[in-house]
């Protein structure tokens, strides 16, 4: 059954920008051509300093410093043809280096590939990406002073970004319009695989389970104001999530969705995409006992960009959507809202300032503890650009893990963490 759903994944499906990787690509300028194809390449170098590696919050592996050294390229590849199609090909490898440990280092390698053309007098737009991690092959073991175990907060993510794992994620847009109606059908699916040890027996020790989320469906819009659609639409998905033998639970599930929304050009400076609707949602693994397993739950992705001046641009991001626990033995509701201002000093200064909050609550029934996670991160960074080619960087990034875990339970503050990371970056394009 799990090699016929992968199938079906690799078949149709991509990367959620929400999902569970991230990597850097390093942007190119100048370019050269050859047979058609034009080529783009880069490099980059990072230096930072954390405050805290494993994100922890109490115990042996609490605060502890390290700098790190991160060393990229990229190369795209683009084919463009008269009738406006177009091809084009990625892959950026970067190295992170640690002075604390050498065991921390790791390679994340992204490959990218996009399509888009018309046939059938369809409008095809197609994405394609694959994260690999090659790094550490066992993932700490968190305990707090007194030698209690604990599941540390939000899994610290940067832990686990460093772990071997492979994630593969496709989507497709296939619209055509018909006068002032639009017609769109969608996919989107992402799948993790964590290659380190797994299912360990050993107490805070931080095991990964792997997952995927798949949905498909349709979108129909209206014209209804200048550039302005409101839409219709409707999803069906299923998510799947690997058994962690400590608890022997998942909450694979199978789900519809029903959404409405709002597209364009509100005017030329502001511009919105927005979608709302209702999970209905029925979980068909191995869960808790009592657990409710069909449920209904608040779904919403959009963003909605404002530039008032040449200069100045506003952009704003609110998602809410299930997720399965890369843990294993639960599934959450992740909220996400991120606002981030951009300002252009001069033709080679910029400035930008973000904060995100993250909102992760446990479905009722799965932790008799800890139901909710909240997570910040402000974001301050300078940019200098003396030419074309070159970009230089600095930043600070803030992350603050709180829990509502009693403050009476002996772990409340081992789950609860601050991350300090400064950063300075140069790249370099060919």
């Amino acid at each position: 059954m799990k090699s016929i759903k992968l199938i079906v994944l690799g078949a149709c499906l991509t990367l959620a920008p929400s999902a569970f990787a991230d990597a850097s690509v390093v942007p190119a300028a100048a370019s050269q051509t050859a047979s058609g194809w034009t080529f783009n390449y880069g490099v980059s170098a990072k230096a930072f300093y954390d405050t805290n590696v494993y994100q922890d919050g109490l115990g042996p592996l609490a605060d502890q410093k390290s700098f790190e050294l991160g060393v990229g390229a990229s190369i795209k590849a683009t084919d463009k043809f008269a009738s406006g199609s177009r091809l084009i090909f990625g892959y950026a490898p970067t190295g992170y280096f640690y002075t604390k440990s050498s065991g921390l280092n790791y390679l994340n390698q992204a490959f990218t590939s996009e399509e888009k053309f018309s046939l059938l007098d369809f409008n095809w737009d197609l994405n394609q990406s694959l994260v690999w991690v090659a790094g550490q092959n066992s993932m700490p073991v968190y305990a707090s002073d007194t030698g209690a175990a604990f599941t540390p907060g939000f899994t610290a993510p940067s832990e686990q970004s460093r772990t071997n794992q492979l994630v593969w994620g496709e989507s497709f847009n296939i619209n055509k319009k018909w006068d002032k109606w639009l017609f769109e059908i969608v996919g989107n699916g992402v799948y993790q695989n964590f290659e380190s040890n797994k299912n360990h027996v050993t107490a805070g020790y931080l095991n990964c389970t792997d997952r995927y989320d798949v949905n498909g469906g349709f979108d129909i819009g209206y014209n209804v104001w200048k550039k302005i659609y409101v839409l219709a639409g409707y999803r069906i998905g299923s998510q799947w999530q690997g058994i962690n033998t400590v608890s022997n639970q998942q909450y694979g599930n199978y789900y519809n969705r029903a959404l409405v929304g709002v597209r364009g050009a509100v005017r030329d400076n502001l511009t919105v995409d927005f979608l709302v609707g209702s999970d209905f949602r029925n979980f068909t693994g191995t869960v808790q006992p009592g657990f409710k397993t069909s449920q209904a739950s608040w779904y919403y992705a959009g963003t909605v960009t404002l530039a008032p001046t040449k200069s100045d641009t506003f952009t704003g991001s609110f998602t809410r959507f299930n997720q399965m626990a890369s843990t294993g033995a639960s599934d959450y509701q992740d909220a996400i809202t991120s606002v981030k201002y951009s300002r252009r000093m001069t033709s080679r200064w910029s400035a930008d300032a973000a904060f995100s909050m993250e909102l992760r609550a446990y479905l009722p029934g799965i932790s008799s503890t800890t139901q909710q996670y909240t997570l910040y991160y402000p974001t301050l960074g300078v940019n200098y650009a003396p030419t074309k080619n070159i970009t230089y960087r600095a930043s600070w990034t803030w992350t603050s893990c709180q829990t509502d875990t009693p403050k009476s339970a002996s772990l409340a503050d081992a789950q609860e963490f601050r991350d300090h990371v400064f950063a300075l970056e140069a790249k370099y394009a060919f």
